[in-house]
């Protein structure tokens, strides 16, 4: 038995994917719209924001994550080349969509107020709605012609379905989670013990390091379907957690996860653009060149892959991380394997580029990925996990809000 008081419980159900549903959405979706025009407070601004976030979260549930990505692949019995249509239809315009679905204007912070925020919702909204309309009317358009179309080529069936699985929403320790498709077996208790020891690891660290992971808190979904590869996501506002990667891991990953998530959760709507702008840049100039004899040199013997020299190379981790790092970047994912290295140096390259200070390899990705890595480190593992220039740069977006020892500006 669970523990903890269950607030709402929502049954599994199939939802047809039908005209009806689609006229529903839209009729939503056209009512949000009209209350653009009845906001001339900022408590009206927040609770429209709100409904937009309801519905483009329950927008991405449906269409990408139970219809897209799971039920058209797994569940209908239809050939490949008639998946990757209904895919190559529906997925353009109902990404176009949901990615306007999200209100104009910036949230308050120490630099803007109530009033501001408002203000710069009022200058742009004539302008998002023309465009939010304009793209829901593509995916009306596209959703509707698929939706024919099964009718026409499957008409002993009812028709497309999408399997909503079981959910439970809870309040652990002050967090809203959402358990999705919990069952009970040993997996799932495993995962959601190891889950609870990572929850609490995380706020403890969050309010000694980075109270502001707390303050701003949103929803976590632990989601117990098998999803290989994933660990976890920020979505719609959401934290989701993958338990199949859940359970193999230590309570201090989850800890790590879930500040990293909610790094993006802060980028996205906390940071402001000079912020966002100064990491940026900062990133973006912080490469040196190494030499590329030096590394072969250095290279572990046996058969050791790129993403591994951090585990491998003990004699030098700084450089074993700078390379791990330069793989992430788009135009290096080639370089795998110690024979890559060795092929560019005997076509003349001496030198590589890599970041002068790496947070981790998957921080090289982009800047939003670094400054989330930065802060999963920093509350899972400490502010020993991060040079002491990273830790400057944090305290440099973020002011008032991380607590890590008054440091000099680094040279």
């Amino acid at each position: 038995m669970l523990r903890y008081k269950i607030l709402r419980r929502f049954l599994a159900e199939t939802r047809s994917l039908d005209a009806k549903w689609l006229e529903g959405l839209r009729k939503d979706f056209l009512t949000l719209l009209k209350n653009t025009d009845r906001v001339h407070t900022y408590r009206d601004l927040a609770e429209l924001r709100t409904g937009i976030n309801i519905y483009r979260q329950n927008f991405d549930f449906i269409v990408f994550e139970r219809f897209l990505n799971s039920d058209l692949k797994y569940k209908f019995k239809l050939d490949k080349d008639q998946i990757q249509w209904i895919d190559s239809k529906l997925r353009s315009p109902a990404w176009n969509f949901s990615s306007e679905l999200s209100v104009p204007g910036p949230y308050p912070d120490e630099y803007r107020t109530e009033n501001q925020c408002l203000t710069r919702f009022q200058d742009e909204k004539n302008q998002w709605k023309t465009k939010a309309q304009r793209k829901a009317r593509d995916f009306w358009k596209a959703m509707q012609y698929v939706v024919e179309w099964y009718h026409l080529n499957n008409p002993i069936e009812s028709g497309m379905t999408v399997d909503i699985p079981e959910q439970h929403t809870m309040n652990i320790d002050g967090f809203n989670v959402i358990l999705r498709g919990y069952d009970q077996g040993y997996e799932s208790e495993t995962a959601f013990a190891k889950f609870k020891e990572g929850l609490k690891l995380y706020k403890e660290r969050a309010a000694q390091v980075a109270p502001i992971l707390l303050h701003k808190r949103i929803p976590i979904v632990l989601e117990f379907e098998a999803q290989l590869g994933k660990g976890g996501e920020y979505k719609a506002h959401k934290i989701v957690l993958y338990t199949s990667s859940v359970v193999n891991q230590q309570h201090k990953w989850v800890a790590q996860v879930l500040a990293h998530e909610m790094g993006h959760h802060l980028w996205r709507t906390y940071l402001g653009k000079d912020a966002q702008l100064f990491w940026s840049d900062t990133i973006s100039g912080d490469w040196e060149a190494i030499d590329l004899n030096n590394l072969l040199n250095k290279w572990p013997d046996g058969n050791v892959w790129t993403f591994e020299l951090p585990e491998k190379m003990h004699d030098d981790p700084i450089l074993a991380l700078q390379v791990a790092a330069f793989m992430q970047h788009p135009e290096n994912r080639e370089y795998n394997k110690k024979e890559d290295f060795q092929a560019l140096y005997e076509k003349g390259t001496r030198t590589l580029n890599v970041p002068k200070t790496p947070i981790t390899a998957y921080a090289n990705k982009s800047p939003e990925e670094s400054f989330c890595e930065t802060l999963g480190l920093l509350v899972a593992y400490g502010p020993r996990t991060l040079h002491e220039r990273v830790q400057w740069w944090l305290k440099t977006v973020l002011p008032s809000e991380i607590k890590i020892a008054s440091l000099l500006i680094p040279k």
